[in-house]
């Protein structure tokens, strides 16, 4: 069976008989009349993976419509869609994503329902009172035609395809047919059912690709152990690579994404003690990207910053000169000049400030004097256990935190331990 790649995936809770289910299926047999390939849940093959089918399709579809009646707003796995939808929609904002408000009178519901972010984006609003007909031909009108950059070509269509040639390599090597193939599906818990799809074998690595998306980091220590023994050494090697950040969880990655105007002086606070999460977190907002993203650090206190009242503007120069050396060092000679590049848009670049304690109002003012220099740095501060309280996010301009709890980054240093155990020989271990 041939895995087709969907031109529009759409989300939704629609109770059979409803209106919002005459919207779905007016909108798929007019976006179909184009000869677009629609993806809705209900037509799953009988016997087929839900879940793990529905990721696959999320992650390599090449627009979205999202149909938020009430029902929908209090599904649990409409609210997971929308998440990674709109993390791959903030790597690539010519996804184009529709969300649509089917009776829902207020966009306070998305926030309520832990969907804040598609608020952002152009929602398309139907009074209770809608016509189904009229809805329809409302989103119809909006898919002519699809951009062809929608697909393949973003970040995490791309760290996707690097994982698909892992799984491709091991398959080729196993001399047993599918059965490295079976037991990484089986690692990643896809349900009873996926080995139908193995017989398209091109389709069936790019689908189980995109199961480490959403996969526990559990279960992906489990599917790299099953594929280690089939890969040549420097593909192992970029397998756990593009693996360890995957314990960072998605909803919380994504924040440290700017929206597509830029940062406009963005600040990310995140409760993390140990050295090598923010990295990480960035590693895992970005998919791994080393093109159109960077990152430098730099070490409160320890490395001189100084502490104490009326220091922040010593604190400023501080943050300052590490920008000048982390992303704009001057050539030999010319140390003493310092000129931006005519283009500051991209690489989207994170100056990561490590502290083991909350921020201050010296440190506050002396973010924002670094961002009336640098708007376009997203600064991303550590900020030791605790999460950052509202009086403190309020102090910043646009800023915004990520919490984790102590014991992920624990359970978080363990898995990564373990990940890269699994470079070392069989015989060695």
């Amino acid at each position: 069976m041939q895995r087709k790649i969907w031109d529009v995936f759409i989300s939704h809770a629609a109770e059979k008989g409803s209106r919002s289910e005459d919207v779905l299926l007016r909108v798929k047999e007019e976006l179909e009349a184009k000869d677009l390939t629609v993806f809705v849940s209900q037509e799953i093959e009988e016997g087929a993976p839900w879940h793990s089918t529905v990721m696959a399709a999320v992650a390599d579809c090449r627009a979205v419509i999202v149909l938020l009646d009430e029902r929908a707003l209090e599904s649990h796995w409409v609210r997971r869609e929308v998440n990674i939808i709109m993390w791959r929609w903030a790597l690539a904002s010519h996804l184009p994503v529709y969300p649509v408000l089917l009776g829902v009178e207020k966009t306070s519901a998305l926030k309520k329902a832990g969907i804040p972010e598609a608020a952002t984006l152009q929602l398309v609003r139907a009074d209770l009172e809608y016509v189904p007909e009229e809805v329809a031909a409302r989103l119809s009108a909006k898919f002519a035609p699809l951009p062809e950059a929608a697909t393949g070509s973003d970040p995490m269509a791309q760290w996707v395809q690097r994982l698909k040639r892992r799984l491709d390599e091991a398959h080729r090597t196993d001399q047993f047919g599918d059965g490295v193939l079976n037991s990484t599906a089986c690692a990643l818990g896809v349900e009873t059912g996926f080995p139908g799809w193995l017989a398209d074998r091109h389709g069936s690595c790019l689908f189980l690709a995109s199961q480490f998306l959403v996969a526990t980091p559990e279960r992906v220590l489990d599917a790299a152990a099953a594929l280690m023994d089939f890969l040549s050494d420097d593909a192992r090697q970029k397998l756990v690579d593009d693996l360890v950040p995957v314990w960072v969880p998605a909803e919380e990655a994504v924040t440290l994404l700017p929206p597509p105007e830029g940062p406009n002086g963005m600040t990310v606070l995140l409760n993390s003690t140990y050295e090598a999460t923010p990295a990480r977190f960035i590693q895992r907002a970005t998919c791994g990207m080393n093109r159109g993203y960077t990152h430098g650090s730099i070490a409160d206190g320890a490395s001189g910053i100084p502490t104490g009242e009326g220091r922040s503007g010593e604190l400023a120069k501080d943050l300052e000169d590490a920008v000048w050396q982390e992303f704009f060092p001057p050539p030999p000679g010319f140390e003493d000049r310092r000129r931006l590049p005519s283009q500051t848009r991209t690489p989207v670049r994170y100056l990561v400030v490590h502290r083991t304690r909350p921020p201050d109002d010296q440190f506050t003012e002396a973010v924002r004097l670094l961002h009336e220099k640098f708007s376009f740095i997203v600064v991303v501060v550590t900020t030791g256990p605790e999460p950052t309280s509202d009086e403190i996010l309020s102090g910043f301009a646009g800023a915004c935190s990520a919490v984790l709890s102590e014991q992920l980054e624990v359970d978080a240093e363990q898995y990564v331990q373990e990940l890269r155990g699994l470079l070392v020989p069989v015989s060695s271990r």
